[in-house]
């Protein structure tokens, strides 16, 4: 484990301890723990991010993709269509 040097308001420390003493934890167990559920919910919220993108384009996202795999096609093309 790495350790860190942070600066936090006295309210938000203050509220920490509060949080630390009525659950019998240490203060730096209760700061990990913080930073963990919010690193965690915003790499939840990035991974979702990325379902929609293109709901708002006119041209279907399968489209996009079997125009892209025909460009790397192998095959010839016919040159009747």
């Amino acid at each position: 484990m790495r350790r860190i040097s942070i600066n936090l308001p006295a309210t938000v420390v203050a509220e920490l301890t509060r949080i630390a003493e009525s659950e019998h934890r240490a203060l730096d167990a209760v700061i990990r723990d913080a930073i963990g559920r919010h690193v965690a919910r915003i790499g939840e919220a990035r991974s979702t991010d990325a379902f929609g993108l293109w709901r708002h384009r006119a041209r279907s996202g399968i489209d996009y993709q079997r125009d892209a795999r025909a460009e790397w096609s192998c095959e010839p093309r016919r040159a009747d269509g």
